[in-house]
Parts: structure tokens; sequence; C-alpha cells
């Protein structure tokens, strides 16, 4: 499997995909999910980014349980279709990979409706997530990271199926 990996991942992209899942502290202790996914993935697609998003997805159960805390649910503030369509348009492609190209009010306004709608953890309580779309969640990631550096953002596909999710909130402009 680790030779198969190194065939297909060159150590530098591999380095990048474990530094990617680390920054936003996804244990990589469980080397053998990270290499099968990888090993599936690295044949059609060779964009890190994309390579670290599908490694995410592969990595639903340990995601899932560290998030619910273990246990069956999950507290979840939702993002807002217009949110994520606005992010999502303002998604720019180069030869260097993809980035967020949204314009500063743009960005204010999100973050305006973040600090509105987040309210405090009470102690004890499960420290809650924010629910993207796959294709949007690195960037609203990246987007919120300076206000909201200990709030985890995660997308649908990684969240095993037996989660029940507790809505908290809907972020959505006003």
């Amino acid at each position: 499997l680790v030779k198969e990996v190194t065939r297909l991942v060159p150590l530098q992209k591999l380095t990048e995909i474990f530094r990617r899942l680390v920054q936003e502290q996804i244990s990589i202790k469980d080397l053998r999910t990270i290499l099968e996914a990888l090993s599936e993935w690295a044949q059609t697609e060779k964009d890190t980014v994309i390579l670290t998003e599908s490694v995410r997805s592969s990595m639903r159960r340990y995601i899932s349980y560290k998030y619910s805390q273990g246990q069956s649910v999950l507290s979840v503030y939702v993002l807002d279709q217009e949110i994520e369509d606005m992010i999502r348009s303002a998604i720019k492609q180069t030869s260097a990979g993809s980035y967020l190209a949204l314009d500063p009010d743009s960005v204010q306004l999100i973050l305006h409706a973040m600090r509105s709608s987040i309210v405090p953890t009470p102690p004890g309580g499960q420290p809650p997530v924010l629910l993207a779309t796959a294709d949007v969640r690195r960037f609203a990631k990246k987007l919120i990271e300076s206000e909201f550096p200990e709030l985890p953002v995660v997308s649908y596909q990684e969240i095993v199926p037996e989660i029940r999710m507790q809505p908290l909130g809907r972020i959505q402009l006003t």
C-alpha cells in the first residue's frame, strides 16, 4: 500500500496532504485509511487540495466520532444556501489551484451573519461544527478562521449516516 501510494503521490504532495489534515486538527494516526483513500483517488486526481478533501471524506467515521464526542448526536450550525452560493460563485480556478475571490463587503456580511447566529457553548456542552457542502467547505473554513478559529467546518460527506445532526441555527444573511 505504501509503495503504491508513493508511486502515485510524490512525497512533497503527501507531506502537504498530511500538513493540511493536521492544520485542521484531523489526526493522521490512521495511516491505513489515509493511504487507502489516496491509492483510490490519486489515480485520477492530482490536485493536493482535492486529494485532502477526499481523504477527509474517507475519514468520516473518525471525524464524526471526534466532533460528536462519541455520542450519536452532532451539534451543527448550517451554512445557508445563499451564503454557499455566494462562496461558490467567488471560487476562481488557476493552474496553481483554486482560491476564494470574495469582495470585502461580502466577507463582512458573512462574518456578521456568523457573529449574529453563533452563541457560546455552555460549559460541558458539545462544541458545535459548521456544516457546509463539500465543494465550499475548505473555502468557508478559510473565510471564517480568523474570527472563529476553534469552529470546525465539516461537509455532509464527512458525517456517518448513524449520526443525528442537531441544528443549533442557520447561518444566513439578514
